[in-house]
């Protein structure tokens, strides 16, 4: 079984931390709970690694790195994960939460928060400038959507 499903934007997480929790941890456990009534082999859950990780000081970032949320966001999947492991502790269930980076790829909505490939390739085809935060050296680590379907069905 698949977990694909939670709420991604960081900013609205801000806002609407109550919402945020509902989704991503109300939302993991009523999957777990679905496994374990359907009788499923397994929990492939997707977490995320920047959500977790906020500003790392090493880059690439190791799994073992310390965790420092920035936001509700992250909180939420750091919780969601927890609730993975204590299913499998509790239930036998098994599960793996894998934590992607900025996933893109066809059909992105280039008006969400979390589309910053799609905002920048719209911006290109349009003609406008794209805004960059911070002094522009920053480095961002992403993943294409195939790349993540190909992982899931491997962790599965």
């Amino acid at each position: 079984m698949f977990h694909l499903a939670g709420q991604i934007d960081v900013p609205k997480s801000v806002e609407d931390p109550i919402g945020a929790a509902q989704s991503n941890v109300l939302g993991t456990i009523v999957v777990l709970e679905s496994a374990l009534a359907i009788g499923a082999a397994r929990v492939v859950d997707s977490s995320t690694g920047g959500g977790l990780y906020g500003d790392a000081e090493v880059l690439p970032t190791r799994e073992d790195h310390p965790i420092r949320r920035l936001a509700p966001y992250g909180q939420s999947k750091l919780a969601a994960e927890g609730y993975c492991e204590l299913y499998t502790r509790l239930h036998g269930l098994s599960t793996v939460s894998l934590r992607y980076a900025n996933v893109h790829g066809p059909r992105q909505d280039a008006h969400s928060e979390a589309g910053v490939v799609a905002i920048f390739c719209r911006n290109l085809i349009e003609k406008r400038r794209s805004t960059v935060f911070g002094d522009g050296r920053q480095t961002r680590e992403w993943v294409e959507v195939g790349d993540v379907v190909r992982v899931n069905l491997l962790a599965a």
